[in-house]
């Protein structure tokens, strides 16, 4: 989806029960994702530079995987994080260092 530009959603929560996300090669989008994925498990952005915004709230997340994603904010995840895979994205140290300190679940960790 080259032309993606911007998603836009209805509600605050349009996917209740989705559970796995990816998103990939869509250098045009630039708006952030939906606020909201209660039941997400697993989310993949990749070659999406100028997405911005906040990552969803996940509480279910497992796991989470960013390669360039320049202007994406990564705040602290639930805990219950199993696989972090981030790069070719700019991260903040001290978020990383929180999701460092308070996920200790981790099974698979490349930064």
């Amino acid at each position: 989806m080259a032309e993606w530009e911007e998603w836009y959603c209805r509600s605050d929560e349009p996917f209740p029960l989705l559970q796995e996300l990816c998103i990939r090669d869509c250098p045009k989008l630039t708006k952030s994702l939906p606020k909201h994925l209660p039941c997400l498990k697993k989310l993949k952005i990749e070659d999406c530079e100028k997405l911005g915004g906040l990552l969803p709230t996940a509480p279910s997340i497992l796991e989470l995987e960013l390669k360039k994603c320049q202007a994406l904010q990564l705040e602290p995840l639930a805990c219950g994080l199993r696989e972090l895979d981030i790069r070719d994205s700019n991260m903040n140290d001290s978020v990383l260092e929180q999701m460092l300190q308070r996920c200790t679940l981790f099974e698979k960790l490349c930064l």
